[in-house]
């Protein structure tokens, strides 16, 4: 009897309670790679809303340009806060309803301030805006979900906001590419979803569930349309009719139950793979799925383990906080795979320089070309436990069709991290039986993607105090900061640049929780 190539591993199965909240129909369902194809989709599908828009969003800008260098469509301006005034002088039955993070002072310098989002967005009656604080210290809204007449969606990884558009050829030279005040920025990776039918309309009961937490008020759900009525032009279906789970992350905050069905998703999802584990990601953090992967990696006949992440996180403070401890993941990692079962990467390009940095912002694990998620979740301890989060989720595991239709999603993917088509990818793997060989054979053209490196400062590595305070999965409670900072360091250099790392932290949480008193008190 021939023995199966494959270890024992167990079935994997969407269980709604469990790596699920609900599984819904998906009438069609596309994916949209990059923030160019999802801005313009949102457009052309905002273009056809009769009754609701409702948006959860970490960040947003009313003067993100949706298309770029496209004329205006019947006269629609292609800025987001104008677009959508002139979409609610139009259509007399239509409301927009946008929930945003209320966010930290931390984030100040990076978002349109206050008073002017408040002026942009309160300046029509049927334009509903709220700041969501109704969460832990330290937590914030993550997810970035569209609803439209509760019959299409979006869920990914991408905000409605600056720094997200590019089109997947990052070009050098993108005219494009430039912020609201006209400043040009790195170019920017992410992967979003458009969703319709039965799906749409659970988004949109946590949407409302949402909205009701964060401002008491009820919303009332809309009638459902013909799908074809709202589907945006110009976006071909890549799957239809088939069931999708939708996972979340949910803190413990007063009467809130917790809800960690995205983290069972991921330890559910990588203890099914038989060939291989796919992962695009912004950070590397999250120890239970560091742990989940260390026993896949170290055991036999472990899957290829494929990780496409960015080279550098944004901003001083993330550098050497996150970076960090992402680095202390894979060294382990590493450590315990068996050979050229395990690859970590930033993708490149010829004309980048050493301050440049492709922004991987994607949120995307695919195992066995069977089960694939995308959504707001980095792989990080607090999108698995502290903020609010939403997944999609598709399990293909038994429908040849669908698992065909992600194959070509990762080569898509990897093709444009290598320059490369679709097609010379195809054919590249169906040779090599393995994506790291395909990758090292690709590997030769302008578009590449780099080995990551784990060097790093290994005296910023030593005065992290623990991944409690800088990637929790849980609030932290006052008893827990007071003990960790009362623990006796090894060295007194340490213990000083422990103390300034952490009076630091401690400053701009104090002042972000000031202004946020000072916006209550003047409104």
């Amino acid at each position: 009897m021939s023995r199966s190539l494959a270890p024992s591993v167990p079935p994997f199965n969407l269980l709604p309670g469990r790596n699920c909240w609900r599984v819904a129909e998906a009438e069609s369902l596309a994916f949209l790679i990059d923030g160019a194809s999802y801005f313009e989709a949102f457009y052309r599908a905002a273009l056809n809303a009769e009754h609701s828009i409702t948006i959860l969003s970490w960040d947003i800008d009313t003067r993100t340009r949706l298309l770029r260098n496209v004329p205006d469509v019947d006269e629609f301006p292609t800025e987001l806060g104008p677009f959508l005034r002139r979409l609610l002088r139009r259509k007399k039955s239509l409301h927009v309803h946008i929930l945003n993070w209320d966010y930290s002072l931390i984030y100040a310098a990076e978002r349109q301030w206050v008073p002017a989002v408040r002026f942009g967005w309160n300046s029509h009656p049927r334009l509903h805006f709220s700041l969501n604080d109704r969460h832990p210290v330290g937590a914030c809204q993550h997810e970035k979900v569209v609803v439209i007449d509760e019959t299409v969606a979006f869920i990914g990884g991408i905000d409605l906001t600056r720094h997200r558009w590019d089109t997947s050829e990052h070009l050098e030279h993108e005219p494009r590419r430039l912020d609201p005040d006209g400043n040009t920025y790195d170019p920017f990776h992410d992967v979003h979803t458009i969703v319709a039918g039965e799906v749409a309309h659970a988004l949109g009961d946590l949407a409302r569930q949402r909205w009701h937490r964060a401002t008491g008020e009820q919303l009332a759900p809309t009638q459902r349309r013909p799908v074809s009525d709202v589907w945006p032009t110009g976006v071909s279906v890549d799957l239809s009719n088939l069931p999708v789970g939708l996972a979340r992350t949910q803190p413990k905050f007063e009467d809130q139950p917790e809800v960690r069905e995205i983290e069972h998703l991921y330890l559910d999802a990588i203890a099914a793979a038989r060939r291989s584990i796919f992962m695009e990601s912004q950070y590397l953090t999250a120890h239970r799925i560091g742990e989940a992967l260390h026993t896949r990696l170290s055991g036999p006949r472990a899957p290829e383990v494929v990780v496409v992440t960015r080279m550098k996180s944004d901003g001083w403070l993330e550098r050497h906080t996150m970076d960090a401890l992402r680095a202390r993941l894979i060294r382990r990692l590493r450590e315990a795979a068996q050979p050229n079962r395990f690859r970590v990467y930033w993708p490149t390009a010829s004309w980048m320089s050493a301050d440049t940095c492709l922004g991987v912002h994607s949120k995307l694990l695919m195992v066995d070309d069977s089960i694939l998620t995308i959504g707001s979740a980095n792989c990080s301890n607090r999108s698995m436990g502290l903020d609010t989060e939403c997944n999609l989720v598709i399990d293909g595991t038994q429908h040849k069709t669908v698992q065909a239709v992600l194959k070509r999603v990762r080569h898509k993917l990897l093709g444009e991290h290598l320059g490369r088509h679709v097609s010379e990818v195809q054919q590249t793997e169906r040779r090599k039986r393995s994506i790291i060989g395909t990758i090292n054979d690709l590997n030769t053209r302008n578009r590449q993607l780099h080995e990551y490196s784990c060097g790093g400062d290994d005296a910023i590595e030593r005065l992290l105090p623990s991944t409690t305070l800088i990637d929790p999965e849980r609030p932290v409670q006052a008893d827990q900061l007071w003990r960790m900072l009362s623990r006796p360091p090894q060295h007194r250099d340490v213990q000083w640049h422990t103390a300034i790392f952490l009076s630091s932290c401690v400053l701009v949480g104090g002042l972000g929780l000031l202004w946020r008193w000072l916006r209550r008190r003047r409104s």
